[in-house]
């Protein structure tokens, strides 16, 4: 019987974020693929999410906004984890130039409306900027659109730090991100590291990449067969 894993994607991203995944990734697992709603809260999110498992406790998988919901999934329905795996995502408040510069593109999309994503904007999200990851970003930011983006900006911008009801957890929980990664707020990570009790567990990479199932998808299905198995 194989091992079913849910997995749910980060801001903007489709079902394409996991297949550089599937070379190194065990045959033994069943992948489930979540999405996001439109126009919910977090926690409205989380229970639309929750209600979709088939079974009473769950691995589970976030990739950045991801890796947040299933941090507050995880701290919601603690009764529901069997094991969690948060990828590129420190899940805490938003810090205020975020949320400020959140607020700002809101207001530019709703006055002047959306042409896709700067591949400007895909190329910071990387380390090695390739041009076949590049497109890929873009290829998911047009998949979803303007109305996905609006969305996701606007309803789950507002974040709770979850460190504390993560650290009370009694399931498995592993954190995977880059160490130069600028979206990842580094003392929360060094500070959740120094409190943790055995079960809580993160590794960093070297680099600045946010797309780590695009650019080390060996290290990450790895790290997948052993957590999860």
């Amino acid at each position: 019987m194989k091992t079913k894993l849910y997995l749910i994607p980060g801001t903007m991203c489709t079902q394409q974020l996991w297949q550089f995944l599937f070379p190194s990734l065990s045959d033994e697992f069943e992948l489930c693929y979540l999405t996001i709603p439109n126009k919910m809260s977090l926690d409205d999110i989380s229970d639309h999410l929750v209600a979709q498992f088939e079974e009473d406790r769950v691995n589970l998988l976030g990739f950045s906004l991801g890796g947040y919901i299933a941090s507050l999934l995880a701290c919601r329905f603690p009764d529901r984890l069997n094991k969690l795996m948060v990828l590129a995502n420190s899940p805490c408040a938003l810090n205020s130039e975020e949320i400020s510069l959140r607020q700002q593109t809101l207001s530019i999309l709703r006055r002047f409306g959306y042409k896709g994503m700067p591949r400007v904007k895909a190329e910071a999200l990387l380390a090695e900027r390739s041009p076949l990851h590049t497109d890929l970003i873009l290829d998911m930011d047009k998949a979803l659109g303007v109305d996905t983006l609006l969305s996701q900006l606007d309803y789950t911008s507002s974040r709770n730090d979850l460190m504390k009801p993560l650290l009370t957890l009694n399931c498995d929980v592993h954190f995977i991100y880059s160490q130069g990664d600028a979206l990842i707020n580094q003392a929360w990570m060094q500070k959740l590291k120094e409190q943790a009790r055995p079960n809580v567990t993160q590794i960093s990479v070297a680099g600045k990449s946010h797309m780590l199932t695009l650019e080390q998808p060996h290290l990450i299905a790895t790290e997948i067969n052993t957590f999860f198995k």
